[in-house]
């Protein structure tokens, strides 16, 4: 078969076709060949060709690990933010997949997950800055990871929707758990989330429920995952001066108000 009746098929939706031409250009030299090769990959994900689903998502996870590092060097473009959008996109796509396939093998389905909410966690950290929080709130509510809920809970308590305020309160404890300390998510913008997210948690335990026990646990949590030496230590300053033992276990407000950057003081 030649590459122009490949392309004939291709053009009336022959997945195989596609491929055929995605693996073909792929092995040209140069950066149209290069550019045909991800058309005809992109053409046959859209058709629903699992390979062609795994080779985008594995493309635009690449592309957005190295642009998601320009960007925390200070270097930020309209089309760099598409990149996140995209590896997001595939990601998802790849997990949907996967699902309808029923693919068991664990290693695959560990894979699966961790490259979804890796790609995840860079779209909502541009989101988070930007104040999207609508955007936040779309791609995380839907994800049954403690990452996802914990930043769904984030984006309902900045969104100033105030009827909202319990439920994000029930979210933000996901913040608690293990998972979403990954070291991938920690870096210079995405542990921003992470320690508001503790950070209004905590807030909200000693308002809400007048637990400091609970408010000195999730600050702990904190100083216990953080990788960055520097946020442990403010937080530890801050436990140090605003909470001490109580006389019969447990802890208790060393102060009768602790300032907090958020909406609560209003609530």
């Amino acid at each position: 078969m030649t590459v122009s009746e490949a392309k004939a098929l291709a053009e009336r939706g022959d997945t195989g076709a596609m491929m055929a031409l995605a693996e073909y250009y792929s092995k040209e030299e140069g950066d149209e060949a290069s550019d045909m090769a991800w058309h005809y990959y992109e053409l046959a994900a859209n058709a629903g060709e699992t390979d062609a689903i795994v080779k985008m998502a594995q493309t635009s996870s690449m592309m957005a690990a190295t642009v998601f590092s320009m960007i925390e060097g200070g270097n930020r473009f309209a089309s760099m933010d598409a990149d996140m959008e995209k590896a997001y996109h595939w990601a998802k796509k790849l997990d949907e997949s996967v699902r309808r396939l029923n693919v068991r093998d664990s290693d695959t389905l560990e894979f699966v997950n961790d490259n979804l909410i890796l790609a995840l966690s860079r779209v909502v950290t541009l989101y988070y800055l930007d104040e999207r929080y609508d955007d936040m709130i779309r791609a995380t509510k839907d994800t049954n990871h403690p990452y996802a809920q914990a930043m769904y809970g984030l984006a309902l308590f900045k969104s100033d929707a105030d009827a909202e305020v319990k439920r994000a309160f029930d979210l933000l404890k996901n913040i608690e758990n293990d998972l979403c300390w990954k070291k991938e998510f920690q870096t210079k913008f995405g542990q921003i989330l992470l320690i508001e997210a503790a950070s209004y948690l905590s807030a909200m335990y000693r308002i809400f429920d007048h637990d400091a026990n609970s408010a000195y646990r999730v600050k702990a949590c904190i100083v216990s995952h953080s990788i960055d030496e520097s946020i442990r230590s403010d937080v530890r300053e801050d436990m140090a001066s605003n909470f001490k033992k109580s006389l019969f276990g447990g802890y208790i407000l060393s102060l009768i108000h602790i300032s907090e950057p958020t909406r609560l003081g209003m609530i």
